[in-house]
């Protein structure tokens, strides 16, 4: 069953679509394009003072390639063990153990 989408900012939206590898491409007045380069979808979000209404963030999230499950499970942190084809929520950056030693 899918769940009732939460009330979102436009700033949790671009939270999320960060998060997803959305890279922000530009703005035009209050609505801010984002562009994914691994398939060429782009976003754009409206970036006003209020939550986002139900309609419009349907619109986002499937412009995005997500489910409404998909986008509630990103939005609340609940990624563990939570897999869509493969590791596609998990973009923590990693670092090479020596990447903070001078060079010698």
């Amino acid at each position: 069953m899918t769940p009732k989408l939460p009330a979102c900012t436009p700033r949790h939206m671009v939270r999320a679509l960060l998060h997803l590898g959305f890279i922000p491409d530009r703005q035009v007045g209050s609505h801010r394009t984002f562009y994914r380069a691994a398939d060429g979808r782009r976003v754009t979000v409206p970036m006003h003072a209020r939550d986002l209404n139900t309609p419009l963030l349907h619109r986002i999230i499937k412009q995005a390639g997500l489910t409404a499950d998909e986008f509630h499970h990103l939005l609340h942190g609940n990624r563990r063990g939570y897999e869509r084809g493969g590791d596609e929520f998990d973009h923590r950056p990693t670092r090479h153990p020596e990447a903070n030693r001078g060079i010698s």
